[in-house]
């Protein structure tokens, strides 16, 4: 009996240990969880960033297809259209560019130089999720989803 209580303790204690560690311990660790959570978000939105900018295009091509009147009627959508497509490239650039120059273990030995390197970080991903938001945000408005 006493090795059942024990064994149980043991189980227990084991679970608490293992919720304790996935929880963040220092504020870096805190900064790192948030830059994770951007990152994933903005992943997210890479696939219908892609998808978009292939409907953007397929309305670039159509339009080009247009007789002269028609091209020409239809020239400030055209505009919003090719800002619209730049946009959205840019937004995924900014994606791309920020996963390859963020590095995880930057500064490991140094807190104090770390926190505010993920601060720095954080303050980057949040910007690119924001321009994503942004552009995906114009596209809902000026073509069909």
């Amino acid at each position: 009996m006493a090795a059942l209580v024990g064994l149980a303790a043991c189980q227990s204690g084991g679970s608490n240990k293992a919720s304790q560690s996935a929880a963040p311990k220092t504020h870096a660790d805190s900064l790192m969880d948030d830059i994770m959570a951007g990152h994933d978000e903005g992943m997210g939105k890479m696939g219908r960033i892609m998808a978009t900018e292939k409907k953007v295009q397929a309305a670039l091509d159509s339009l080009a297809k247009l007789p002269a009147a028609a091209r020409k009627a239809a020239a400030g959508y055209q505009a919003r259209l090719d800002s619209l497509k730049q946009g959205l490239g840019m937004a995924q650039d900014a994606m791309n560019r920020w996963m390859d120059t963020f590095s995880m273990d930057t500064l490991a030995g140094d807190l104090e130089k770390r926190t505010r390197y993920l601060e720095t970080e954080k303050q980057k991903i949040q910007e690119v999720g924001q321009q994503m938001r942004q552009w995906l945000d114009r596209a809902d408005s000026l073509i069909r989803p």
